[in-house]
């Protein structure tokens, strides 16, 4: 079926195109799924749409914020006819009519600048066009109608006050935006300007876009339009972070549609080979449906000089974000009082954000473990969803981390720290590990050597999950079912169990001078499940073990091979000799893998034994009843005594299996 009204492009690389209008409605917009998508920079990502009723066709315009234009006119809502030039930001259209094709078309306004800077139509100089249909909707009740019709004038009067602004500098809005002398994001903090130093982040499913619909002040701001599950995250361009100083962040904020948005900071380090990750302290979630503040503050961690001003928009369902006056700015250390460090020794746990929902550990000023947080889950990006940290001082020179109710943790341990080693201890045992890794039901995570070891040791089994960044590892941890995490603890001292593996050590080294291979095992074992704390002793530990279980499986191998002699031959009794040697290897490495599988061994042999003399007794039975028969039949009676009393020698249990036979 033909369609009516037609769209046909008057300008651009589609000059001359025609677009059908189909359905009831048929929506225009930059960004993909609208009826008809127009990839020009001067449309909104929503622009506007023309709904076709029984009158014809009726054009709106979105919120969009270079505007729409008909006849040179800006609108909010009008009639179209055959004819009608429509400019949608820069990109200029005509609607047809089939029903009037063969009249003419008439030539469009001559395009000029206007004060908003899109560059077509003279808007500056009209007044707002209404369609009729608004009017006259005001004048269907006698007293309410004259009253709708004094707030529609009224709005459309202040509609075509804005509208005839004049070009910046010189401009009045509803709102002014206003910059302010200690704001670092200077002339960025509102959006105004074209370009600046605001972008997206990569692999975000949604962005922030400048829009009119956005605006708290100003004539625009920006508008996060977010799917199901959706996030935006824009950042500023970088600022000097001067150490010992706080940073406050801050932004007008509004949600809609069961959205969220958030204000934070992120620092980033000096740079250099061994740099840091980034750190990130985040505001409190705002979902209110009107504009308010959303603000953070946090003190600029050590080894950290620049930050950046970041805005969030995510939603579990659809909704949209707006934001606009960001402010960052510079304050005294005080400012941040609800921040703080805790101090053991020559390391520092810095909280970062107030109320903190990040940390960081340093040593010597140098973080060596950063993006500490509790998170609900995986959503990126995750940390914005930490919950507020606590952290104390223990007995033993560690740190206790606990957010309530988090099922996970996420760190970043750095480069400085991981090149010396990375190992977990739990289920499996000690375990070392690449920067690439996973490993379940772990008690304890190790990161570093000597001086610099950072012990994480966990209330309950977790799953650990390592992915490489750079020479980095960037460290998931889960509660195994999903339960609340509890109390993380940061070991950072190691006197007395570095004592305690030295002892294990001496006890390894003795046992095997006395050739109780088992007990040096059992010790060696200890000392790397328990206290892996003394990177030499711990080389020498894996190093021992490996040699003393390889020897014991060595001697258990000269054992297979001559079990396999015994079962060729049928031998019973080279069967009992390599049994007995499988336990005397056993008893040996008594305790030990090696002990394990030399009883596996030894159970084997028995099976086969079993085996084997069930099948000798049951041909010996057959024998010995074949010759008591023909003695028998000789009437030798001596003899056939003699040979019925040796049949009886027979194990029992042997002729019954013979007899199931």
């Amino acid at each position: 079926m033909e369609q009516r009204y037609v769209l046909r492009f008057e300008s651009g690389e589609r000059a001359g195109e025609t677009i059908p209008i189909e359905g009831r409605e048929f929506t225009i917009g930059r960004k993909p799924g609208h009826s008809l998508q127009i990839l020009d920079n001067s449309v909104s990502g929503r622009h506007a749409e023309i709904v076709i009723d029984a009158t014809g066709p009726l054009l709106r315009d979105l919120g969009s914020t270079n505007g729409t234009r008909v006849g040179g006119e800006r609108v909010i809502e009008t009639r179209l006819a055959h004819g009608d030039h429509i400019v949608f930001g820069n990109v200029q259209v005509v609607i047809l009519d089939a029903a009037l094709a063969a009249e003419p078309v008439p030539p469009g306004p001559a395009p000029t600048p206007d004060a908003g800077g899109a560059g077509t139509g003279a808007a500056g100089d009209t007044l707002l066009r209404v369609s009729p249909e608004v009017l006259a909707r005001s004048r269907k009740r006698p007293v309410a109608g004259v009253v709708g019709l004094l707030v529609l004038i009224g709005a459309a009067g202040g509609l075509w006050y804005f509208l005839r602004r004049p070009s910046p500098g010189g401009e009045h809005t509803v709102r002014p935006a206003r910059a302010s002398a200690e704001n670092l994001l200077g002339d960025d903090f509102s959006f105004e300007t074209e370009p600046d130093g605001w972008k997206a982040v990569d692999g975000a499913p949604a962005a922030f876009e400048k829009s009119a619909q956005g605006r708290y002040s100003g004539t625009v701001g920006l508008l996060g339009d977010l799917a199901d599950g959706g996030w935006a995250l824009h950042r500023s361009r970088e600022v000097h972070a001067e150490a010992g100083r706080a940073l406050l962040a801050s932004a007008k904020l509004r949600a809609d549609g069961g959205a969220v948005g958030q204000v934070g900071i992120e620092f980033s380090p000096v740079e250099g080979a061994d740099a840091a990750g980034a750190v990130v302290a985040w505001s409190r979630p705002y979902s209110a449906g009107e504009f308010g503040d959303a603000e953070v503050t946090a003190l600029v961690p050590p080894g950290f000089e620049t930050a950046r001003l970041l805005l969030l928009a995510r939603t579990a369902k659809s909704g949209t974000v707006a934001a606009d006056d960001a402010v960052l700015v510079a304050r005294d250390a005080a400012a941040a009082s609800g921040a703080h460090a805790v101090a053991v020794g020559d390391w520092q746990l810095v909280l970062v954000g107030e109320p903190a929902t990040a940390a960081l550990l340093a040593r010597f000023g140098r973080a060596l473990v950063t993006g500490l947080s509790f998170c609900e889950g995986p959503t990126p990006p995750e940390s914005a969803q930490a919950g507020p940290l606590a952290a104390s001082e223990q007995p033993g020179k560690r740190l206790a981390l606990a957010s309530e109710g988090r099922a996970a943790l996420g760190l970043r341990a750095e480069t400085a720290l991981v090149r010396s080693g990375l190992a977990t201890i739990g289920a499996d045992g000690y375990a070392a590990h690449g920067l690439d890794f996973e490993q379940q039901g772990v008690t304890s995570i190790l990161l570093g050597k000597g001086q610099e070891l950072v012990r994480v040791a966990f209330a309950a089994p977790v799953s650990v999950k390592g992915v490489a960044e750079g020479l980095a590892s960037r460290i998931e941890v889960h509660a195994e079912g999903g339960a609340p995490l509890g109390e993380v603890v940061l070991q950072l001292d190691f006197t007395e169990e570095r004592r305690k593996a030295g002892d294990l050590a001496y006890a390894a080294r003795n046992a095997e001078k006395k050739g109780d291979l088992g007990e040096c095992l059992k010790q060696w074992a200890e000392l790397l499940n328990g206290v892996p704390y003394e990177e030499a002793l711990v080389t020498e530990a894996d190093g021992k073990r490996a040699t003393l279980v390889q020897q014991g499986l060595s001697e258990l191998l000269v054992v297979h091979q001559e079990i396999e002699r015994a079962r060729f031959f049928r031998l019973v009794d080279l069967y009992r000799q390599c049994r007995d040697k499988a336990l005397a290897v056993g008893a040996r490495f008594h305790g030990s893998e090696v002990d394990a599988e030399a009883q596996k061994v030894a159970a084997e042999v028995d099976q086969d034994l079993v085996g084997l003399e069930a099948d000798l007794a049951a041909a010996e039975r057959k024998r010995l009843e074949a010759i008591l028969a023909a003695l028998e039949a000789r009437k030798a009676t001596g003899l056939a005594a003699e040979v019925r009393a040796h049949l009886e020698k027979v194990p029992k249990r042997a002729a019954d299996t013979e007899r199931k036979d």
